[in-house]
């Protein structure tokens, strides 16, 4: 058995333009943070 594990690169453009990559990290980042403050509102009104 001889199989090898391949993990190519992929080439992303360093630019001042968002990618794909980075929209999907923005909206991620932010429902995270909505979720976690929508959390700690709903413990307020109910503690």
């Amino acid at each position: 058995m001889n199989n090898k594990i391949k993990n190519t690169k992929t080439e992303v453009p360093e630019t001042l333009e968002m990618n794909d990559k980075d929209y999907i990290t923005t909206m991620l980042t932010i429902e995270k943070g909505m979720v976690k403050d929508y959390a700690v509102a709903e413990a307020g009104v109910i503690g």
